[in-house]
């Protein structure tokens, strides 16, 4: 005999159960499908990250800081990979628990609870995808600004001995003053990049009322493009899409950004004009000094042709001021440790001081206003070396002759030495140079005279008072093809010792007459049909040059470097 058992329920109970079963088992099922997509939405939610990390990075360059939001998010994708990457760990092995084609599992319970912890690892990572769309408003929502210190501070000496006084003069007119532009000029040397950066680092010490304080350094080779970048990077404009911009398109930003600010643009090593109005940067004015433009150079009409409202020169040390540095740079104790140092340091200290050496290398501006250097009472030595593009030596002689004629000269010049000028065509400027001793002029292929007499067709007052060379005691003339004239008429030569033309073709006049010889000798070298060739003044010149009892050498024009002799008058 046998009994039936019947369980009877209704449709609604019988439904729910086969859901919640088959919703089970749809975990096993699907268990596959859903690591396939785990490994590719994981992929996606990394890529993600690394696109949202790398504007968090580029605005914390820019002294910004990550949002709180943005934070957390990181920190959760962080999390969601572990465990994401713990699961396609496993896969093999719980794949391998798989029967009936994928439908059932040789461990229902495992499997069942191994394949939902992966459905719901596959929802949190498709959830941080869509979180991490942060395109509202970028810049806002990825990073807000943290406080930025107005200026970056340069390395610098720990005193300026001499510049003390100028720092404070250009502070006020910084600060105070209704000045927009100011320019720093002065010789090679004498402080200006140490004065520009005290003034950059006193920002950081002094509060004022300037945003940004914005350093570049300009040097010789003046690139308009260099200068953009630099001041992009301080304000902001240097992420990969902005420096994909074209040039004038950088120079609207720049504009608008510098626009609403109060800056402060520091320049250093300025050789020529620099148009910042092409580069971008609004112009101060004196009815509008918001912002402001400090630069150095080494030559004064530069500040002329940036049209500074006001200018200062940094000038050498004074004899106290180069006391003072001596005995900071030696110590108190030396000097103290015999009577007989100081004193010789004194001497040492004050030679420093009087013999100026200066020295111009290399692709310089076109014209060189030589007023950045004339009024150096000690400027003992001038070398020019290299300077393809020079031309001119520039002087404003009119000036000269209205102001201070006695005192605008070089008294203290002694030698000059031009070498590989090759576009450069005179140097009259030598005729303030009274006490010159050496002149050496070496493969100079432009040269035409050593002193322009058209040079003086606005002052022929002049003519009559300059005698120039009259303590010249050596002469060298090497590789000057073009060179036609030294002087338009004979000079006395008073002191020479020397004169040596080598590879002067076009040089058939020298400036003697027969004074020039009048119980004196000096040396005269020269190739051989150089010599024959000479024209002289008069008879009475020939006679006195070529009769007389001269020490005159001839010999053929060397291929090779100025003589050992000719640099021994100028080596250092």
């Amino acid at each position: 005999m046998c009994s039936i058992f019947q369980i009877t329920c209704d449709g609604a109970l019988f439904n729910r159960c086969l859901d919640c079963f088959l919703g089970k088992a749809a975990y096993i099922r699907n268990l596959q499908d859903n690591l396939d997509a785990l490994d590719t939405e994981l992929g996606n939610l990394i890529a993600k990250k690394n696109d949202v990390m790398r504007r968090v990075v580029d605005a914390e360059r820019k002294q910004m800081i990550r949002l709180e939001r943005v934070q957390r998010w990181i920190s959760r994708v962080d999390a969601v990979k572990t465990e994401a990457d713990q699961f396609i760990g496993d896969r093999s092995q719980e794949i391998e628990k798989l029967c009936v084609g994928g439908y059932c599992s040789k461990n229902c319970r495992s499997s069942y609870k191994f394949g939902k912890q992966v459905a719901k690892k596959l929802q949190d990572v498709k959830t941080l995808i869509g979180e991490g769309v942060f395109e509202a408003v970028a810049t806002e929502v990825v990073a807000e600004r943290a406080p930025e210190p107005v200026a970056d501070k340069r390395p610098t000496e720990p005193t300026i001995v001499g510049l003390q006084s100028q720092l404070e003069q250009v502070w006020r007119c910084l600060v105070e003053e209704s000045v927009g532009i100011i320019g720093l000029y002065g010789m090679g040397g004498v402080g200006k990049t140490t004065l520009l950066t005290r003034i950059n680092n006193k920002f950081l010490e002094s509060p004022t009322n300037f945003d940004c304080v914005i350093w570049v350094v300009v040097s010789k080779d003046l690139r308009l493009e260099k200068i953009q970048e630099d001041i992009g990077k301080k304000i902001g404009l240097s992420d990969d899409s902005w420096k994909n911009k074209s040039f004038e398109e950088k120079a609207v930003d720049i504009l608008r950004r510098l626009g609403e600010k109060r800056f402060v643009l520091l320049l250093d090593d300025l050789w020529e004009r620099v148009d910042l109005t092409e580069v971008g940067v609004p112009l101060p004015s004196p009815q509008n000094t918001t912002s402001k433009v400090v630069f150095t150079t080494r030559f004064i009409d530069v500040c002329g042709s940036m049209e500074s409202h006001r200018k200062f020169k940094v000038a050498c040390l004074s004899e106290e001021d180069a006391w003072e540095l001596f005995r900071e740079k030696v110590g108190q104790e030396t000097l103290e440790s015999d009577h007989e140092i100081v004193e010789l340091a004194q001497t040492v200290a004050k030679d420093c001081i009087r013999s100026l050496f200066l020295q111009l290398t290399g692709d310089t501006t076109s014209i060189i206003d030589a007023t950045a250097f004339a009024d150096l009472k000690h400027l003992n030595e001038l070398r020019i070396d290299s300077a393809t593009n020079l031309e001119e030596l520039k002087i404003d002689y009119t000036e000269i002759v209205r102001k201070r004629r006695e005192h605008f000269v070089f008294r203290s010049l002694q030698r000059v030495t031009i070498e590989e000028c090759h576009k450069l065509k005179d140097l009259t400027f030598l005729v303030f140079a009274p006490n010159l001793k050496s002149l050496s002029l070496y493969d100079c292929g432009a040269m035409e005279e050593i002193i322009s007499v058209g040079k003086f067709a606005e002052t022929p007052e002049m003519m009559g008072h300059i005698s120039p060379f009259e303590n010249l005691q050596m002469l060298y003339l090497m590789a000057l093809p073009e060179l036609k004239s030294v002087y338009w008429k004979p000079l006395p030569f008073t002191h020479l010792k020397e004169m040596e033309v080598l590879g002067c073709d076009q040089l058939k006049k020298l400036p003697l007459d027969s004074n020039s010889a009048k119980e004196r000798k000096f040396v005269i070298r020269g190739d051989t049909q150089w010599w024959n060739r000479l024209q002289w003044e008069d008879e009475a010149t020939q006679i006195a040059f070529r009769m007389k009892n001269w020490n005159i050498t001839v010999k053929q024009a060397p291929c090779g470097a100025i003589p050992k002799n000719a640099q021994s008058g100028f080596a250092r």
